[in-house]
């Protein structure tokens, strides 16, 4: 993975200089890194929320997958225990079986694991132990106070220290787009609408898809052709799936500008081009 300046896959020091996101885990999303919460720390965070705005606001994709409750926050909407599926899943599903794990859990079985009111946090997140509340490090958990534990255990990582960047997050992303705009969206929808999706439907595809025989040829061959065209695309990676999608788009674009009458040079060379790149991934 390539690594830039403001994300980190690693280790990060609690300072001013540590990148702003790691990954938790192999398979969550980025989460911040409060470091010192330094005014220009702050402001590299507002910053990155102005890079959200301008994404949403020109329909660029956001290249930074963000945690859920990343996003529930720019939306102004409560964030709960099941977030942290998105910041962590093994983490969440350990947190999980405390309460439920192919039936209730048995009082002695959350004693055995001798757990306290106290988190110790990731070396990205400062390292060191925090208390859940006060004195938690001398208060069990027990069958009676176990979800109250998952719940100040999530508040402190996913919130906790980190309440400064994500607001300067969200002063970032509507110093750009108008308040209120988001209101009616889910994470969801957000995710969707700032990142797209990796996941391309075969059934969107052919969907966006006409075939134009030129050849004269029997209505047979012509559909031993399609079957054998979406065979292969079936077979294709994600990311090949989004290139014969967006030719196909592309082509649909260049009918619509001939009979606008756009003879221009430039969109004939973009054309040639484009029909290269077709030949190319249906022959090789």
């Amino acid at each position: 993975m390539e690594i830039c300046p403001w994300v980190s896959t690693s280790s990060a020091v609690d300072d001013d200089t540590a990148p702003l996101f790691y990954r938790a885990s192999k398979g969550g999303y980025y989460t911040p890194i409060a470091g010192k919460n330094t005014p220009h720390r702050l402001n590299a965070f507002r910053n990155v929320g102005r890079m959200i705005g301008i994404c949403l606001m020109q329909m660029e994709i956001f290249p930074l997958h963000v945690c859920r409750h990343v996003l529930k926050f720019i939306l102004g909407r409560p964030i709960n225990w099941f977030d942290l599926a998105f910041y962590d899943p093994t983490l969440f599903e350990s947190m999980r079986t405390l309460v439920f794990n192919d039936g209730p859990i048995r009082p002695d079985q959350i004693n055995e694991l001798l757990l306290t009111f106290e988190v110790y946090l990731p070396i990205e997140e400062g390292g060191g132990v925090v208390e859940l509340k006060r004195g938690g490090s001398k208060i069990p958990v027990t069958h009676e106070n176990v979800v109250e534990y998952i719940y100040r255990f999530v508040e402190a990582r996913m919130l906790g220290n980190h309440l400064k960047c994500l607001e300067a997050i969200k002063q970032g992303v509507y110093d750009v787009i108008p308040a209120g705009s988001l209101a009616h969206m889910t994470s969801e929808d957000l995710r969707l609408l700032l990142c797209g999706t990796q996941e391309v439907s075969m059934t969107l595809m052919q969907s966006y898809t006409t075939f134009t025989d030129e050849s004269s040829a029997a209505a047979d061959v012509l559909q031993r052709f399609k079957s054998w065209f979406w065979s292969v695309c079936s077979k294709f990676t994600s990311q090949e799936k989004q290139a014969v999608l967006a030719i196909i788009l592309e082509q649909e674009s260049a009918e619509n500008k001939i009979v606008d009458g756009d003879q221009g040079e430039e969109f004939w060379l973009r054309l040639i081009k484009m029909a290269s790149v077709y030949k190319h991934l249906i022959f090789f």
